[in-house]
């Protein structure tokens, strides 16, 4: 049950990522209007996120490595909750264009941290099972927001939808903080001496060799 817990947690952590993107893409025509001045611009509020995770997602791993996977994810959470009420208010656009790039920074340690706490907190036979779930997160994300936010945007509000969206976040990620173990241990000061042989589901490893989320936000 606990191991089902966390799954579910961090797969939501997924949806939550998901709709960084999700909440500006299917709400473009709104938010151009809130930004008529720069309307041919607006599109990049949508772009700067994606532009963050293809410059920086080859040494991504490596950073979740230095730091933790768990600290990783939680402060991403924290932050992406504070960016996503910042831009609730819709402050001018070119401090909208710096959030944006800010949160891409948060999504990008959201997807990195993640799916590899998955892998951990899952059995082996059902592992391959749970990164499907995971690779759902993305057009879930779309969906719930199409089919919920769309139909109620008038009594919501675009700035209540950004609102809410930053209640989850930071509601997850308190989820984080107090339903995983606290077994990080950032390396910092010293490599790990390299063992044969050993099959490691760690993400910086796997990002080292292929370079595989900066290919992902260039196709996103």
């Amino acid at each position: 049950m606990i191991s089902l817990f966390r799954i579910l947690v961090l797969w939501v952590a997924g949806l939550l990522a998901g709709m960084q993107f999700a909440k500006v893409s299917i709400f473009l025509p709104e938010i151009s209007i809130l930004y008529a001045s720069n309307a041919e611009q607006v599109v990049w509020l949508l772009t700067l996120v994606s532009i963050v995770g293809a410059s920086f997602g080859g040494i991504a791993g490596k950073v979740a490595e230095w730091v933790g996977l768990k600290r990783l994810l939680f402060f991403s959470l924290v932050t992406a909750g504070c960016l996503s009420l910042c831009q609730a208010y819709f402050p001018p656009f070119e401090v909208m264009a710096l959030l944006r790039v800010l949160e891409g920074f948060t999504h990008l340690g959201i997807v990195i941290a993640a799916p590899v706490l998955m892998a951990e907190a899952t059995p082996a036979k059902w592992r391959g099972t749970v990164m499907v779930l995971w690779s759902t997160f993305f057009g879930v994300s779309f969906a719930i927001l199409a089919w919920i936010a769309v139909p109620n945007i008038e009594e919501l509000g675009i700035s209540g939808l950004f609102h809410f969206h930053s209640l989850l976040l930071v509601l997850f990620a308190g989820l984080v903080r107090i339903g995983f173990p606290n077994n990080d241990h950032p390396n910092k000061t010293r490599r790990r001496p390299k063992q044969k042989n050993q099959n490691s589901y760690g993400l910086s490893s796997i990002l080292e060799r292929s370079g595989l989320v900066s290919v992902g936000y260039f196709i996103l």
